[in-house]
Order: C-alpha cells, then structure tokens, then sequence
C-alpha cells in the first residue's frame, strides 16, 4: 500500500511540475510578446533650429533632429543644450558642426534640447592656444561624411581685423571619403601693428564646409600675442 501511494504521490508530483513549467514558459512567452509590441521605434522630425524657435509651443515634449554649431553648450547660440557634455568634453576647445537628436522643452523660457544622440559633422581645432605674430599655426579640420564626395568646398578663415577684414584665409577643394577625413591647414599668424588694425587678444578661426548643397560653420578661438 504505501509503495502504491508512493507511486502515486510521485506521479502526481511530476504532472504538477510539468503544469508549473508550461505555465512559466507561457508566461516569460507572454512577458517577450508584450515587450515587442511595447518596443517602438522613434521618430524625430527633422527641423532647422530656426524653425523649431518659431514655433516652439508645438513641438514642447517632442522627439526632433536638429543640426547646427555647438558653442558653450548652447546649439547656434539659441537653444540649451542637455547632457551633451560627455560627448563633446573629448573635442576639448575646438569648434564642433553637428547633428543632435533629442526631445525639445521649454526650461524657465529658455529653448532647450535634451539631447540622446549627436553625430559631429565638422569640428576644427588649433594646435596652440596661445600664439604669437609670425608663429607657424597648425589647424585641423575633420568632417565627417556619410559618402564618398568630390571637390568639396572648405574655407578656414579668421582673425579678423578692425577693418572686417580676415587676416587668414585659404579655401580648398578637396575629396572626402565615407568617415572620417582630416583636412590639416598651416597659417603664419599676423602682426599685431596699428597698420594692420589687428589688436592682441582672442581671436576666432572658422571652418566652412559645402557640402550636399549645405553650408556649415565650425568656430573655434585663440589667444594672439606680441
């Protein structure tokens, strides 16, 4: 009798535990299920930042692609930007073009981009910080293209005198690879006369790229010296 009960006991406790796995397996099924369905891709609508500073009201709370010149965290000078230090912290003092992805919102009445993603497009950067007249100046030009391109127009200008007029200049024609490409430049930095209107101090050099009928402008600055 108590090896039949046994045997029955055993039987029953091995129908119970199939039952509880079918049961788990039905339920982690269910649990995979759910979170494919609940697993949406987002759409961010493409804008210029003058557009989305223009109507603002309509796009608080959502998903929008942006592109423009970062500058002391803020994107062409207007809109905030959020959680973009870690990505550009790398870049140091140079002068990043970029694309941003992230949600808009409006912070105390400040335009402000949470940002998830960017992507650099075009960022320069100089050697030195500090330079003096007639020191050799070595600037680098990254841009980075998403197709092979040929006879892409890019200009690095700056240190612009009392006159408007730029002090350095050079434009270049030159082919790009998918990627990364560095294009290096090598200036000799003015004298800072009275003739030449220029004083010491800071100073800005720009890199501007045309590319895929886009114009894009890279800014970074310098200390020019005696």
């Amino acid at each position: 009798m108590r090896d039949r009960l046994s045997r029955r006991e055993y039987e029953w406790t091995a129908v119970t535990m199939k039952g509880i796995r079918s049961k788990i397996l039905i339920g982690i099924l269910a649990i995979v299920i759910a979170g494919m369905g609940c697993t949406e891709k987002i759409v961010y609508e493409e804008l210029s930042p003058r557009e989305l500073l223009a109507n603002g009201s309509e796009y608080i709370d959502k998903h929008v692609s942006l592109e423009g010149e970062i500058r002391d965290g803020m994107l062409d000078g207007a809109i905030k930007l959020e959680n973009i230090s870690d990505t550009i912290d790398d870049y140091g003092n140079a002068g990043i073009y970029a694309a941003l992805w992230g949600t808009f919102s409006d912070q105390n009445d400040t335009p402000l981009l949470k940002v998830e993603d960017v992507k650099p497009v075009l960022v320069i950067a100089i050697e030195n910080e500090t330079y003096h007249s007639g020191e050799m100046m070595h600037v680098n030009v990254t841009v980075f293209a998403e197709s092979e391109l040929s006879d892409v127009e890019l200009t690095v200008s700056g240190l612009t005198n009392k006159l408007g007029r730029d002090k350095i200049r050079e434009v270049r024609y030159v082919n790009l690879s998918p990627g990364e490409n560095e294009i290096p430049f090598t200036f000799t930095t003015p004298s800072c006369t009275g003739c030449a209107k220029l004083d010491p101090g800071i100073h800005s050099v720009t890199a501007t790229l045309v590319m895929n009928s886009r114009t894009m402008n890279a800014t970074t600055t310098m200390i020019l010296e005696r």
